[in-house]
């Protein structure tokens, strides 16, 4: 089979240096899906691809392609958005790279999926500008999504053993001192049971009906609280307006949002096992 000359939008994953003056990347691109390529003589000052393969770069590229062929020919590359800020800032490096590196773990090449595309190219453009405190949080929504995307989606409706609506249970009246109704999730099971199923089992994650939303919202990418009732709404609000002055409650959410994420990646997809840009940041996993 020949090689067609194909224009495609892309997204550089990973790079290295190739010989004296080459660079070989994988890139997500529109079109084709996760490709291998190599930019000859990109590292020379006149080369045509210039600064298209660096970590991050989204660019218009120009690929000699031939189906099935472990290692593509790139023509050209003009670059659309470097992604540079990602580079100023340590913590957002760090995320920066595990948005891509989680990509690279989870795609098999030539599988194209514009939906995960256009997410990546979202979650990158949050992360250079959203504050610190929401990184980790973003880029949680975004595992997440991705997971569904690719088929892995959570099942966070009701619960899983006796179909109880959650969003039921988060409008069921509530005691004033109580601080509401507590469900288990299940990594194995990939979604929770209620509070009744749950003394049933050993092992999960106990997790407040209010946080099973924020999950649920993260996923749907829909604006948190959106589905709470209106006093949790206007609760919401309140912390929302606090968060400077609640790290400390933010920072426990953060651990067990992690926790809970890479719980469920583990468990469900075979190829994942963890990230190495936060493996010194992330406790072991609980199955």
């Amino acid at each position: 089979m020949t090689s067609q000359i194909l224009r495609t939008d892309g997204l550089v994953l990973r790079n290295l240096r190739y010989g004296d003056t080459s660079r070989v990347a994988t890139l997500l691109t529109a079109e084709l899906g996760k490709i291998s390529v190599i930019g000859k003589g990109v590292r020379e000052p006149k080369s045509p691809l210039g600064s298209s393969l660096e970590l991050f770069a989204r660019a218009e590229y120009v690929v000699y392609f031939r189906s099935g062929r472990n290692l593509q020919m790139l023509r050209s590359g003009d670059v659309i958005e470097p992604h540079s800020a990602l580079a100023r800032e340590t913590f957002r490096f760090v995320y920066g790279s595990a948005v891509v590196e989680f990509l690279d773990r989870m795609l098999l090449e030539e599988e194209p999926s514009p939906p995960l595309y256009a997410l990546v190219l979202r979650v990158l453009a949050r992360l250079e500008t959203t504050r610190r405190s929401r990184v980790n949080e973003v880029f949680r929504a975004f595992q997440l999504r991705a997971a569904s995307i690719l088929g892995y989606a959570l099942l966070l409706d009701g619960c899983l053993h006796c179909d109880r609506s959650l969003d039921e249970a988060a409008f069921a009246p509530l005691d004033p001192s109580e601080r509401g109704e507590i469900w288990l999730f299940r990594p194995s099971e990939g979604g929770a049971l209620c509070s009744d199923c749950a003394r049933l089992v050993e092992s999960g994650y106990p997790l407040t009906v209010r946080a099973l939303l924020r999950i649920r919202s993260m996923v749907r990418s829909e604006p948190t609280g959106a589905n709470l009732p209106s006093s949790e709404r206007a609760r919401g609000a309140v912390d929302e307006e606090a968060d400077d002055r609640r790290q400390e409650a933010e920072f426990r959410w953060g651990e067990a949002l992690e926790q809970i994420v890479e719980s469920f990646l583990h468990f469900h997809v075979e190829r994942y096992r963890g990230l190495r840009s936060l493996r010194s940041q992330l406790p072991a996993p609980q199955r």
